[in-house]
């Protein structure tokens, strides 16, 4: 008999134990970033009216342009790992990816430039204030994933 009363007595206890961390996991859970596509440079900018759909357009059309050239860089890059045996074929695979890494900075560069023609001195300044902590997350990008995961 004492023994079915301690059984139950444990049985309670688990259970508010796990309701206890399911009720913690939910209420501190990190906050859930949007997706890249739908972060938008004109309301971190503080765009209004016509510059703000029209910076909207412009980071739509990069965004899109940016895709292509990085799935081009991936195709590039895989068939130039498939040519270990033809190395002229490899120099040129080369040159195409260096053409295609000088095109994605190039069109990064001015996709910025674009931007700012739309920005006021203190918009310039919130550009600039994000694009020195890209560069800083570029240059830091933290510690590597666990092994096993992508």
């Amino acid at each position: 008999m004492k023994s079915e009363r301690f059984y139950k007595f444990s049985i309670v206890i688990l259970v508010i134990v796990n309701v206890g961390m399911m009720v913690f996991m939910w209420v501190n859970r990190p906050p859930k970033m949007p997706p890249p596509h739908e972060q938008r440079l004109s309301l971190m900018l503080g765009l209004k009216g016509e510059k703000q759909s029209k910076v909207d357009d412009l980071e739509k059309k990069h965004h899109e342009l940016k895709r292509e050239l990085v799935h081009r860089d991936v195709e590039l890059h895989e068939e130039l790992f498939n040519e270990f045996n033809d190395r002229r074929k490899a120099d040129s695979l080369l040159k195409l990816i260096d053409l295609n890494k000088t095109d994605i900075e190039k069109m990064t560069y001015d996709f910025f430039a674009d931007i700012s023609t739309y920005c006021d001195a203190e918009q310039k300044r919130k550009l600039n204030e994000f694009l020195t902590g890209a560069f800083i997350k570029m240059r830091n990008p933290g510690p590597p994933p666990p092994p096993g995961r992508p």
